[in-house]
């Protein structure tokens, strides 16, 4: 997500921001690793960013190469500058966050974890706050700042699945499935994600191959200018999809339509 975000934000050199962008990432967990090591915090084995850390390092990444990528410094060090000063001023920009979050994390992380058992404990109640959040975001193109955090970090919720903490809704949706000793619906998380697995799975079917033969990772759903569900897929661009989702307190239930031009 952090290259992702770097690529689709950035005016121009996007290969390179993107890569940058990449590194930078990198740079960061591997200070978060080695203040680790050095301070050892008592109560706290591993610091995981998720999302969060993807979007604030994408974000710097680019203001960086936005504001910087001409400057011009004095001409004993002219050769550091235009280009090759946003690496270097990238590198100490993500130590510097790294050492912001190995602060303020842990206890981000349990307040992340409060307001996700809030919001599940809130039933319909917190799936409609998500919708709305979503729905608020999405009229400016920004639906992709809120969906993450409930399908990726503490905020959708924890569970134990096989032993293990799993984190974000649509993790713990996967490693329920892939959990063969699991039984039971899987409400309690796939609502905040429900309608568009089924959109996705109805498209799949209205092709004619199913998924399977379709992933659902070449299958995206969005909403359009007046919030309305519309369906983007490689190779049927030229197509007209109509689409419609129902929710019920329990199901999720989808019907696409694909009309040939």
């Amino acid at each position: 997500m952090c290259v992702g975000l770097a690529i689709g934000l950035v005016k121009k050199d996007k290969g390179t921001v993107g890569l940058d962008a990449l590194v930078r990432f990198i740079v960061m967990n591997a200070s978060l690793g080695a203040m680790l090591d050095i301070f050892k915090p008592e109560g706290v084995e591993a610091i995981d960013t998720g999302v969060i850390g993807s979007i604030v390092i994408g974000c710097i990444v680019v203001f960086l190469h936005s504001k910087y990528g001409n400057i011009q410094l004095p001409q004993f060090l002219g050769f550091f500058g235009g280009s090759r000063f946003i690496p270097i001023i990238s590198a100490l920009c993500s130590i510097f966050i790294a050492g912001i979050f190995f602060l303020i994390w842990p206890s981000f992380q349990n307040i992340l974890v409060i307001i996700g058992g809030k919001i599940a404990s809130l039933g319909p109640i917190g799936t409609f706050f998500y919708g709305f959040l979503l729905r608020l975001t999405g009229a400016v193109g920004l639906h992709h700042t809120i969906y993450p955090l409930f399908w990726y970090t503490e905020l959708g919720g924890t569970a134990i699945v096989s032993g293990m903490e799993v984190v974000g809704a649509q993790n713990i949706f996967f490693a329920e499935l892939a959990d063969a000793t699991h039984t039971g619906l899987y409400t309690h998380w796939t609502r905040f994600f429900a309608g568009r697995f089924a959109t996705k799975e109805a498209f799949a079917k209205a092709t004619g191959r199913g998924i399977g033969k379709l992933s659902f990772q070449h299958i995206e759903v969005l909403p359009n200018e007046k919030g309305a569900p519309t369906i983007i897929a490689k190779g049927y661009e030229a197509s007209d999809i109509f689409v419609s989702i129902t929710h019920s307190r329990d199901y999720a239930a989808a019907q696409v339509v694909i009309a040939n031009k």
